[in-house]
């Protein structure tokens, strides 16, 4: 285990990442600035460390197989480079403005596009290597869309109205798999296992999506935020 030590006036901590191969995170802290901290998971040295604006951050990914990052919330995506943390803002361009929930890696030679962001506008947005919007899809329900988890084959997509969707990695074939109670917070695939996170603090687990069972509920009246799951 490693510990990471932020200055003092950083408050706490509001998302956090790890890449690939587990040798670094990176995290965003809730101080005015919302900085967005690199770290090496072996010294806990930090890496680099860049200002993320006066709008708050919500979510932070790895790409796939780099230590690029990108960091999502509040009127904009913002994406920092691997090796020193240039940080440079994604580019909206014509497509509808909004704020995102979350962001995930799909890989640098994904055709649709590198990255690919959730709106609370309901609409997915790719960017590409250059940081430009190249496409924006309209999930099944028009409702904001707060969690993202890319798998081998489909993108899972959590909504604030507790349906879970599924689509190709393109934005098409676009299908609810499942409605729950309360919004989908945090999602989870590992080994054809599913695991969500729910807005009251349920976890629901299941080999289908589409059957997925409560398993537990946290204490307290939190809601569940982060998820993860070994597969077993």
């Amino acid at each position: 285990m490693c510990r990471f030590k932020l200055p003092k006036g950083r408050r706490g901590i509001r998302a956090c990442a790890i890449s690939d191969d587990g040798k670094r995170s990176v995290v965003v802290d809730i101080s005015n600035d919302h900085c967005v901290t690199c770290f090496d998971n072996a010294s806990g040295n930090k890496v680099w460390e860049q200002k993320g604006g006066p709008d708050t951050i919500v979510d932070v990914a790895f790409q796939k197989g780099t230590y690029d990052v990108a960091a999502a919330g509040v009127k904009k995506v913002q994406f920092f480079a691997g090796d020193d943390g240039n940080n440079r803002g994604g580019i909206i361009g014509d497509h509808d403005r909004t704020n995102f929930g979350s962001i995930r890696g799909m890989g640098e030679s994904n055709a649709n596009g590198c990255w690919v962001a959730a709106g609370a506008n309901g609409q997915l947005y790719w960017w590409d290597s250059q940081r430009k919007v190249c496409k924006v899809q309209t999930v099944c329900a028009k409702k904001p869309i707060i969690s993202l988890q890319v798998c081998s084959k489909k993108i899972m997509c959590g909504s604030s109205n507790g349906d879970l969707y599924a689509m190709e990695h393109d934005g098409s074939n676009c299908e609810t798999m499942c409605s729950h109670h309360d919004s989908v917070r945090a999602i989870c695939m590992k080994e054809g296992k599913c695991a969500l996170g729910l807005g009251d603090s349920t976890i629901c687990i299941g080999v289908n999506p589409a059957a997925m069972k409560p398993c537990m509920k946290m204490h307290g009246d939190g809601e569940a935020w982060g998820l993860g799951h070994d597969g077993s």
